[in-house]
């Protein structure tokens, strides 16, 4: 039985997307993951640090150098405190390292125990490494959570984002996450597709920084051009629904002819939707009702009226 087969068996009752975290861990970052027995895993820890210690002190042999002269032994005392250090920054490193990682963890563990299932497809080993090399690099707690998010997202089903997600996250601050949040109850969901609506009145009235779209814009999560739209034709007697957040809304040709809807928009790209999906969403009752009111003024064939509640 392997270590990761002995844990799971250890801790059998585990959730089954529990279960998947705690083998996906050990199969992408080379390490156990138990999100119980924390007393012990922090002994074991304190136990490892006291061992890489102790080695660093009492393996700490002479240094070789290398001149015109050829190999030679320094004995310099300072050459010896300046391997000592080196060697402890890169400890501390590490250890940061892995702290990141596991204060991740425990944001996908909290994210998965609302799950009580997830997809058997294994999680790519090109992701996971891709995920746990930039992880570990991520310091904020706000990244931290969204980190999470996505790890849960992966697990509870393979392939939901990319690689080019994970390179996209990695060089995002905290003030560009947040940016990206305090846009999201301006944002919605029509067709697939996500959108922020392109009306200055709407901005105005809202107060919505332009600059931030920019901003978005930079980071690959939102394409600022003014002059996008978006356009349904369809037969009549159709419906087209739009959500912002909670809030679900109906859109239909009120004159028994064909539908034809033109929408100037600032949609979201890949990348930004696949944000979308892990940032804790919120409505704006108010804006989307000028919104819809704005689209009936537009397309004078068009109707339309908030449903409620998704």
């Amino acid at each position: 039985m392997t270590d990761t087969q002995s844990l799971i068996t250890d801790i059998a009752g585990l959730s089954q997307p529990l279960t998947k975290l705690i083998e996906t861990v050990a199969k992408g970052a080379g390490i156990l993951y138990e999100p119980i027995h924390k007393k012990r895993m922090a002994k074991a820890t304190a136990e490892e640090i006291k061992t890489v210690a102790e080695a660093c002190q009492q393996n700490l042999h002479l240094p070789i150098q290398y001149n015109k002269n050829g190999i030679k032994i320094n004995t310099d005392k300072n050459i010896l405190e300046l391997a000592q250090r080196a060697m402890f920054r890169n400890l501390a490193q590490e250890m940061n390292k892995q702290q990141n990682i596991e204060n991740i963890l425990e944001y996908t563990k909290k994210s998965l125990e609302q799950e009580k299932e997830v997809s058997n497809e294994p999680v790519s080993q090109t992701w996971l490494s891709n995920f746990f090399e930039a992880a570990g690099h991520i310091e904020e707690e706000d990244l931290q959570k969204i980190w999470g998010q996505l790890l849960a997202g992966e697990i509870k089903q393979p392939n939901s984002y990319t690689l080019r997600t994970l390179n996209v996250l990695k060089n995002m601050t905290t003030q560009e996450a947040k940016t990206f949040q305090s846009l999201i109850s301006f944002m919605i969901v029509i067709a697939n597709t996500v959108i922020i609506p392109n009306n200055e009145e709407l901005r105005k009235k809202y107060h919505i920084d332009y600059g931030k779209i920019l901003l978005l814009d930079e980071c690959g999560l939102i394409n600022s051009q003014p002059t996008l739209n978006l356009t349904f034709s369809s037969g009549p007697n159709s419906r087209i629904y739009m959500a912002n957040g909670n809030l679900l809304a109906e859109l239909y040709e009120n004159a028994g002819i064909n539908m034809h809807l033109k929408i100037d928009i600032h949609p979201l790209t890949a990348t930004g939707m696949q944000l979308f999906k892990i940032i804790d969403k919120s409505s704006n009752k108010d804006f989307f009702k000028d919104y819809i009111q704005l689209i009936e003024q537009n397309n004078k064939n068009i109707s339309a009226r908030i449903l409620g509640n998704n």
